[in-house]
């Protein structure tokens, strides 16, 4: 969930709060069988001579004994590379972590997701695997994913923080990390709305936010009225706000400042940057995305500002 405000330059009104949802999900790959005992035939000793007439000796049969197969470990499933493509569903995007596994496909066709990094399994995120808890595995595995994707992108943190491109993790099952799977797959994806995922510009996303080609992948909100506003949306459709920076609140050791503090510290840095985006003296409006307290606890550490547009 995020906090949506919005502010006239003067005077400096209520805010006033809009909640968007998150949902976290679960990801992983289908079980591997074990392999099945094989059974052994029994053979028999032919006699000396075939003969029509009985004989005083007994025909002597020896049987070999059935054998076992030995107990077998089922390989780990083969490890995702970086490149390949996919299309994940709805809720994977809008959760940011893949509950069911999708094969790769052909980068040169359609797709909404792209492998950017291919991380090592730590043991913090073994342990959430393990426990099965969607929201643990989400937060361990989360900075893997979260440091890498501003350079595959080619911006930095800011930039990225105010566009629409954003991750999905996915993580092996618990079967496949005790059968030595030690991977966690980095996807990024490009968000529209709350639960839409737009296909990848291209066949490859990488440096897809470079230079004013990244324009139209940036956070914008259609809404007369920003407080009720349902989500960000691509700047390329039509738009009321139009985002011109992101702000680091804190680290991810910070505790949670509380929504005040939060304003106090985000208000002018915004009318500063909206001001000189928009290139003006007068008065003007501008808004912004604030994390909420839950969103905080698993490590958003951002906030968006806005400029009020007439597009």
């Amino acid at each position: 969930m995020r906090s949506i405000h919005a502010r006239a330059r003067r005077p400096w009104p209520l805010a006033v709060v809009c909640v968007l949802l998150l949902v976290l999900a679960a990801c992983g790959s289908a079980e591997n069988a074990a392999l099945d005992a094989e059974d052994s035939a029994s053979t028999s000793e032919p006699t000396d001579e075939p003969t029509d007439e009985p004989t005083d000796e007994p025909t002597t049969e020896t049987t070999t004994p059935p054998t076992t197969a030995a107990p077998t470990t089922p390989a780990p499933p083969a490890a995702p590379t970086v490149g390949q493509c996919r299309n994940l569903n709805a809720l994977d995007v809008r959760a940011r972590i893949a509950t069911l596994t999708t094969a790769p496909i052909a980068c040169s066709t359609s797709h909404n997701a792209q492998t950017y990094k291919v991380g090592t399994l730590t043991n913090a995120i073994s342990s959430a695997i393990s426990g099965g808890n969607r929201v643990t595995i989400f937060a361990a595995a989360r900075r893997t994913c979260e440091l890498d994707l501003p350079a595959y992108l080619g911006v930095d943190d800011e930039r990225q923080k105010q566009s629409q491109f954003d991750f999905v993790i996915s993580v092996p099952t618990s079967s496949e990390v005790a059968a030595g799977a030690k991977w966690v797959r980095c996807d990024v994806v490009l968000k529209n709305g709350q639960t839409k995922a737009e296909p990848l510009p291209g066949a490859n996303a990488k440096n897809a936010l470079r230079g004013s080609k990244g324009n139209p992948y940036l956070q914008c909100i259609r809404s007369s009225n920003i407080n009720q506003a349902s989500g960000t949306f691509l700047c390329r459709d039509a738009h009321n706000w139009r985002s011109v920076t992101a702000i680091k609140l804190g680290v991810g050791s910070k505790p949670w400042p509380g929504t005040s503090e939060l304003t106090s510290s985000v208000r002018g840095r915004c009318s500063t940057a909206v001001r000189r985006y928009l290139d003006t003296s007068g008065s003007f409006q501008y808004g912004y995305i604030l994390p909420t307290q839950d969103l905080w606890k698993y490590g958003d550490r951002w906030a968006v500002c806005f400029a009020k547009t007439r597009k």
